[in-house]
C-alpha cells in the first residue's frame, strides 16, 4: 500500500517507499 501513498506524498512516503 505504500506505492499508492508515494504517489501522493512521495516526499513524505520517500522513506517508506524503500521500506515496503
Amino acid at each position: 500500500m505504500g506505492c499508492m501513498q508515494v504517489r501522493r506524498k512521495r516526499n513524505s512516503f520517500s522513506k517508506n517507499t524503500k521500506n515496503t
